[in-house]
């Protein structure tokens, strides 16, 4: 028996005595790549002692490393790794046919997360059994089970993540951006033709071969099989999908449902992205990319990259328009426009002109009816309201009182301050009396201030605790009717119930000195 290193101590285990091995821990960790090696091992004394570790690099030996594969599949490498997903790429141990694993890090996964794994694939076994096998989707073989872990088994054509293709964008060849950029509107034609929205276009989902050509767009897990659809209104960082691709419907804070044009304006900063090798926003804080997207207008594709065409240039802000209306309406409207590009650019294919003629964009988009969710006639009160809300960022609290009868659009009118509010960095909270709700004490309050604590417990410990004095100062002695009142402030603040306790709590006067301001 060879040995290799220094012999390590034995070590106490719950009565027993075990080699202390470092690193190599035994037995591993869910789904951890296991240390395995050829150990060597001595009884000295009754004690057991490691003496050398030799790693094995046998495919036997490697196969054995995760214990989330499937029999009769040959691991050859980790393609991916986060807390939630697991990608590898392996070997049929039959046919020799590559393919790629993807499962879960946790050897338990919640139930949300397993049930991913069988929409993603029911989405594309149903997608590929319709449109059949499209060069720019990739193709799903089959979703097995290891233990509890669910795993899809995808086809591996060699590529590699844009995101990682190369060091910079700026490396590839205009007319190769393009290439990539045109494969992408090809898949999300088909799908939005079978009422798929991905949700989650962005250059990790995009899987490239350069040596064959091939691209694809991959991850299913979040599309969704819907024309449209629409969304809670929220202020709270819960959302599906890449922040810094995240169209202005997907956050929340907008009042239209999310469709079709929600990937394009994902494709829209994927292409910015690829034609100036940067995003159009970039901030630290979540709640400013938001804002950037909602309210900021990028710089332009030729201020950043000069030696693009002007053309190009006015695709991408055609693109990332706020209002799904001034956007392109479908991929093939997109694609048409890129390809008059590509095909000025190339030429004769020897000599490529520098500059892209001017053309009229959208000429081949597709006019379809959408009844576009905005609000008609209502000019002069969505300005009171908007002055309204100026004035008080500026001075302090003012109450305004809309009425009407009922069906009248006052939940509507009152929605159009969603976007200004949340742009600020505001909270938009609403809460409702309804009909069925009316011997619960102040229900319509009582939601709105739910919607304010959720939206509070999302932000830092340190602004969080500047919120509760804050709220603590302006309600003084009445904050422990909130407590009593609506239990997820004691279940959330109870420091702040605990302060504020009045044995002479009245509830109809309760609120009398709170809105004495307003």
């Amino acid at each position: 028996m060879s040995v290799a290193g220094t012999v390590s101590q034995p070590v106490r285990n719950g009565g027993r005595e075990s080699a202390a091995s470092g690193p190599v821990r035994w037995p591993p960790t869910p789904c951890q790549p296991r240390k395995h090696c050829q150990t060597s091992v001595a009884f000295i004394q009754n004690k057991l002692y490691t003496l050398a570790v030799v790693p094995c690099t046998s495919p036997t030996c490697l196969m054995s490393v995760y214990d989330c594969v499937p029999p009769g599949y040959i691991v050859a490498a980790e393609v991916y790794r986060s807390t939630r997903t697991l990608v590898l790429r392996a070997q049929r141990a039959d046919t020799g046919a590559f393919v790629v694993l993807k499962t879960t890090a946790e050897a338990m996964p919640p139930a949300a997360l397993m049930q991913r794994y069988d929409h993603e694939w029911n989405l594309l076994s149903s997608l590929a059994a319709q449109a059949g096998e499209c060069s720019s989707i990739i193709c799903a073989h089959e979703l097995t089970r290891v233990g509890h872990r669910p795993v899809l088994i995808v086809e591996d054509f060699g590529g590699q993540a844009l995101r990682h293709l190369v060091a910079s964008y700026a490396h590839l060849p205009l007319t190769e951006r393009l290439t990539i950029a045109l494969a992408v509107l090809d898949a999300l034609e088909v799908i939005h033709a079978h009422n798929i929205l991905h949700k989650d276009v962005n250059p990790s989902n995009i899987v490239v071969n350069r040596t064959t050509g091939q691209v694809k767009l991959i991850d299913f897990g979040i599309a969704v099989r819907s024309r449209r659809f629409a969304v809670r209104h929220t202020a709270t960082d819960m959302f599906e999908g890449t922040l810094d691709y995240l169209a202005p419907e997907q956050t929340g804070r907008m009042s239209c449902p999310i469709d079709a044009r929600a990937d394009l304006y994902a494709f829209g900063v994927l292409l910015y992205e690829l034609l100036t090798g940067t995003l159009p926003f970039r901030a630290h804080d979540p709640l400013e990319i938001i804002h950037a997207h909602l309210a900021l207008v990028p710089p332009p594709v030729r201020q950043r990259t000069p030696q693009i065409p002007a053309p190009l240039s006015d695709i991408v802000a055609k693109l990332l328009a706020k209002s799904p209306d001034d956007r392109y309406q479908t991929a093939a409207g997109v694609r048409a426009d890129l390809l008059e590009c590509q095909r000025q650019l190339t030429g004769d294919g020897q000599h490529p002109p520098p500059t892209i003629d001017p053309f009229p964009l959208g000429r081949h988009d597709a006019r379809t009816f959408v009844i576009p969710k905005r609000l008609y006639g209502r000019g002069r009160e969505v300005a009171l309201l908007r002055e309204a809300f100026d004035r008080i960022s500026q001075t302090g609290c003012e109450m305004v009182l809309v009425t009407g009868p009922s069906g009248i659009g006052k939940t509507a009118l009152i929605a159009e301050l969603h976007v200004p509010v949340t742009a600020r960095r505001g909270f938009f909270i609403t809460g409702k009396y309804e009909q069925l709700r009316g011997s619960t004490p102040y229900s319509g309050l009582g939601l709105a201030l739910r919607q304010l604590v959720r939206q509070l417990l999302a932000r830092s410990d340190a602004e969080l605790q500047s919120w509760r004095e804050a709220i603590r100062t302006a309600l003084g002695a009445s904050a422990a009717c909130c407590c009593r009142l609506f239990p997820i402030w004691h279940s959330s603040w109870a420091r702040l119930c605990r302060c504020m306790k009045s044995p002479g709590w009245k509830p109809a006067t309760a609120w009398s000195a709170p809105l004495k301001g307003c």
